[in-house]
């Protein structure tokens, strides 16, 4: 049986999940209640983004051990996969309440309400992860992208420049920052930042756009047509 266990494992870290899902039926016969194996079929379900499957097989670890934080924090993540924004909450609050400074879980509770369309409650869960951990790019840039979709650009950009400080290579931290300078009107800001975005996207044209758009700030339309 270790030796199984330890196959599925190294299967696992090697990303090939496709081939531990497949051997499932078989597999389930004999280690359905082996709570180590329904852990790695049901995160092997989650990384290929099929959730309901994950779901069921979450739940059955739970069902042989109740505690478990990784389990629970998964299954938070799978009910934020299909919109079960409601779960998803739920589940983060409970494992709040025996991890209090869990910055990861307070990072994902913001996420599910900001995908939820409750961006005043995102923003107090991601700032409360950011005060957990003042290095951890994630809510940082999550709280961002919340200031930004609120149109609270002053904070938006106080979030932006503070991820652009830890990590230029942040995700699009470059295009949200310039966008954010160029609605400022901190024209030569935004250039200096989105030129260099541009060098690594010269074939995206809403990288172009903004150029036209960030020229055009400066009054310099031949430039911006161009």
């Amino acid at each position: 049986m270790n030796n199984f266990i330890d196959n599925l494992v190294d299967k696992f870290n090697r990303g090939d999940f496709l081939t531990i899902i497949n051997n499932s039926q078989n597999n389930l016969i004999n280690y359905k209640n082996n709570f180590i194996y329904l852990k790695i079929l049901a995160l092997s379900y989650l990384n290929l983004g099929r959730y309901l499957e994950a779901i069921e097989n979450l739940k059955e670890c739970l069902n042989i051990k109740n505690d478990d934080f990784d389990i629970k924090f998964n299954l938070g993540i799978a009910y934020l996969g299909i919109k079960d924004f409601d779960n998803t909450i739920s589940i983060f609050k409970d494992l709040l309440k025996t991890n209090q400074n869990s910055y990861i879980v307070y990072n994902n509770l913001g996420i599910a309400y900001s995908q939820n369309s409750k961006p005043k409650e995102a923003i107090k869960y991601f700032l409360k992860s950011i005060n957990l951990n003042k290095n951890f790019t994630d809510p940082i840039y999550n709280v961002g992208l919340t200031y930004f979709i609120i149109s609270d650009l002053v904070n938006a950009e106080k979030a932006f420049k503070k991820v652009y400080e830890l990590d230029k290579t942040y995700k699009d931290i470059e295009l949200y920052l310039s966008i954010t300078l160029r609605k400022l009107k901190k024209i030569d800001e935004c250039l200096d930042i989105l030129k260099k975005y541009y060098e690594k996207n010269k074939n995206k044209i809403f990288v172009i756009y903004e150029l036209g758009l960030a020229y055009q700030g400066l009054g310099d339309y031949k430039k911006s047509i161009k």
